[in-house]
């Protein structure tokens, strides 16, 4: 579940995805 927060706030494409994801998997 790491590597999926980690690719996101590293990906530049949806850094409104990264964090919304991260809310929503706690």
């Amino acid at each position: 579940m790491k590597a999926l927060p980690s690719q996101g706030l590293e990906s530049p494409s949806i850094p409104t995805a990264s964090p919304l994801l991260i809310v929503y998997i706690f």
